[in-house]
């Protein structure tokens, strides 16, 4: 693969930041739109570029060859680090060799402060701690993005979905007096079977934040895992090993990091009470069809969860307005049995939560459930033990191809 010719072209206030592709089975052109008053942001480099295709380039075992700047630390964690654990995470994927006309050790100098924005938990876990709370002044958020890179699908409506969403948590950044950068792109071309989104969304994201890194020093990446869950290992979740991945794609100019890996998802979703933006604009609604009003559906397990950690701690009133209640009390019965039985790590710190404040189980399913993990803990130490051949042992990549599992059955960390 050959990343090439990179050009910035302006129309009607919007810049397009493109690069050529010559690969083997790839689009021939990747692109970035970004609003033109951001511009000043945007680097000159090819590392954005470089992360974009990365993962698409080990899938197909398709060295790379950059026909300009890179930097100098990117390639070196990329060649020496970051790869290994990629592979660790997805076996399908191959090492790569990559070349570049420079290496370069600039420093941009930009000292912006970014994050990503969707109106989530663990976003506004990330402003509770960097934008409300009283800290130094450099670690301060001081821009958001809202990137289209594959978490909007890959249909034709995936693109018209992007611009709804942007248009609220555009909205709320408002209120936020932070500026909201809107960041359209053609990822979705390049990621094909084997590079699901949820496999793949943190690096996606950095690519956005390198383009950025000419006015952005800091990236912050909202990350799902708490620390005593984190592991380097087959996973069909990329935020799996955020916390130690994500620094690896730094530069001379960009420090990347995880942020909200000292939370559990309960914790997360207490702090929220205590931001009154939030009662109204919570977005956490998976059910891709719902589009509002009000924002969230209320009968997915992702509304459920939230809903039911707010119920617990007595906070369920205050988000009537951004909740569909009707619909929650409908399924909510349902869903508490379901978390009681589920061995998933945010089911276990929901009902865990739930004893702690002697929340009302339904007695019987309560009963049933603690048998069952009493049972199931019982085997615990005898399945962790490791065996050879296991997913779990560490193999360091091959060039040759290795068979890819078919499983996408995994959702979250579950407790053995």
């Amino acid at each position: 693969m050959i990343i090439s010719n990179r050009q910035v072209t302006l129309e009607n206030d919007l810049a397009t930041i493109s690069f050529n592709i010559e690969s083997e089975s790839l689009p021939n052109k990747l692109w970035f739109n970004v609003p033109a008053e951001y511009m000043d942001l945007v680097a000159d480099s090819y590392d954005a570029a470089l992360l974009a295709v990365l993962l698409p380039a080990m899938k197909r075992g398709e060295d790379i060859h950059i026909e300009g700047a890179i930097s100098g630390k990117l390639w070196h964690n990329l060649m020496l680090s970051y790869q290994l654990i990629v592979y660790q995470m997805l076996p399908a994927l191959k090492k790569v060799n990559i070349t570049a006309s420079t290496l370069s050790d600039k420093n941009y100098g930009g000292s912006g402060v970014l994050a990503g924005f969707s109106g989530g938990i663990d976003s506004y876990s990330v402003l509770h701690d960097y934008h409300f709370e009283d800290i130094p002044s450099h670690l301060k958020l001081t821009h958001l993005t809202f990137n289209n890179v594959g978490s909007h699908g890959k249909t034709k409506e995936a693109e018209k979905l992007f611009h709804i969403r942007y248009e609220r948590v555009n909205a709320i950044a408002k209120q936020l007096d932070l500026p909201i950068i809107k960041v359209n792109s053609n990822f979705f071309e390049f990621y094909g079977s084997g590079l699901r989104f949820n496999s793949t969304d943190t690096i996606r994201n950095a690519a956005v934040a390198l383009l950025l890194q000419n006015g952005i020093g800091s990236f912050m990446c909202a990350s799902s895992y708490p620390y005593d869950t984190l592991f380097v290992g087959k996973s069909k979740f990329m935020a799996c090993c955020d916390a130690i991945s994500l620094p690896l794609l730094s530069t001379e100019s960009l420090e990347a990091f995880a942020v909200g890996n000292e939370y559990t998802r309960v914790e997360k979703t207490l702090q929220l009470p205590s931001l009154p933006i939030t009662h109204s604009t919570l977005d956490v609604c998976t059910e891709i069809k719902h589009l509002g009003p009000p924002i969230n559906c209320g009968a997915c397990r992702k509304c459920n969860i939230t809903l039911i950690t707010l119920e617990i701690a007595g906070k369920l009133d205050d988000y009537s307005s951004c909740f569909d209640l009707k619909a929650y009390k409908k399924v909510r019965k349902k869903y508490i049995r379901q978390f009681l039985f589920e061995r998933r790590t945010t089911s276990i710190e929901l009902v865990n939560f739930g004893i702690q404040e002697k929340f009302n189980f339904p007695p019987i399913s309560f009963a049933l459930s603690r048998v069952k993990h009493f049972i199931m803990d019982l085997f615990k130490d005898r399945r962790l033990i490791p065996r050879r051949g296991d997913e779990g042992l560490h193999i360091r990549p091959q060039r040759d191809g290795q068979k890819e599992s078919s499983s996408d059955t995994e959702k979250e960390p579950v407790m053995a």
